[in-house]
């Protein structure tokens, strides 16, 4: 039994190596079609309910000559994390619109994120920029969140519709985490730092926090602040910078007067529109897993569970 599970094993890692180079792929959904099906079972029924067979039979007809729709839109959605990891995702999807979409095209991004590190949620903004150079039409849509990074993502667009209640803003640079010198130092334990270069290291959780070291780290996060300032005003100019970049968000009614966003409506509601206007495609790039990763998540997944039946049977709170 041992030897079979062994030999099992061996089995599915050496199948996992060899579909490391062929694990992924763009898919193109036409959603029109799902619409129009809902649409036309739904149509259908009522009619032959309210008026008989007959008249069912014409709505039946009339829909073999469809409805008449002109350009096209890509759907994509970015739901970010405080690492903006999904901005790997992102790029492969956009990529593939770009290399299909034609001039007069629009790409419409579900959006929602709280924000998050400076450099991937740069990276995603610099994305969505990717998409505006190639003379696409970009509208940003968010539901319950663009924060911080987000709304730095959000501004690339050509127009912001969000839901009424939905966060906006947060146009500021905040970092922070616990500092353990004194508590070093308590214990006689010595932490030291080797650098070269005066600037190398300012302000970590060890280290002994100095007057000079606190004032450049606060200057590098001005810097920041001052670059995502600019950001937004080469995107939205007609802002009062001054007024938003104060680190305070507002609901999407109160960030429209503002000229944060552009219009209030929920994505449901614009998204359907297009549906029944234009030819509307879903792209999603798909991550698939190997058998192994797949093993080894799961088994990771049955690790924490058991770790968590421990805690709650051995360590209490009194």
């Amino acid at each position: 039994m041992f030897e079979f599970i062994t030999i099992l094993l061996i089995y599915l890692l050496i199948k996992s190596l060899k579909s490391k180079g062929d694990n992924s792929g763009i898919s193109f959904d036409y959603i029109n079609d799902q619409y129009d099906e809902v649409v036309h079972d739904l149509g259908k029924m009522i009619v032959q309910k309210e008026k008989g067979k007959k008249e069912a039979k014409e709505f039946e007809k009339a829909r073999k000559i469809g409805p008449n729709r002109k350009g096209r839109v890509f759907l994509l959605e970015f739901e970010g994390s405080l690492d903006a990891k999904e901005v790997e995702k992102l790029r492969n999807e956009i990529s593939a619109v770009l290399a299909v979409a034609t001039k007069g095209n629009e790409v419409v991004i579900s959006l929602d994120s709280p924000g998050g590190t400076v450099n991937g949620y740069g990276l995603a903004a610099t994305q969505l920029e990717r998409i505006r150079n190639a003379g696409l039409t970009l509208t940003v849509l968010v539901d319950k969140m663009a924060a911080s990074g987000g709304y730095m993502m959000a501004s690339v667009g050509s127009k912001i519709v969000a839901s009424p209640f939905a966060y906006i803003g947060s146009v500021g640079v905040v970092a922070e985490f616990p500092n353990f010198n004194r508590l070093l130092k308590k214990f006689n334990i010595d932490y030291k730092t080797y650098t070269a270069g005066k600037s190398k290291r300012t302000v970590t959780s060890f280290g002994e926090i100095t007057k000079d070291k606190e004032k450049r780290f606060t200057e590098s996060l001005e810097k920041i602040h001052i670059q995502f300032k600019e950001h937004i005003k080469l995107h939205r100019p007609n802002i009062d910078i001054n007024k938003i970049a104060t680190g305070n968000h507002w609901t999407a009614k109160e960030a429209l007067k503002l000229g944060l966003v552009d219009s209030i409506q929920a994505s449901d509601d614009y998204i359907n529109d297009k549906i029944k206007k234009s030819h509307v495609y879903k792209v999603d790039f798909i991550q698939k897993t190997s058998i192994l990763d797949r093993f080894t998540d799961s088994a990771a997944a049955a690790l924490v569970r058991q770790l968590n039946i421990w805690y709650k049977n051995n360590i209490q709170i009194k």
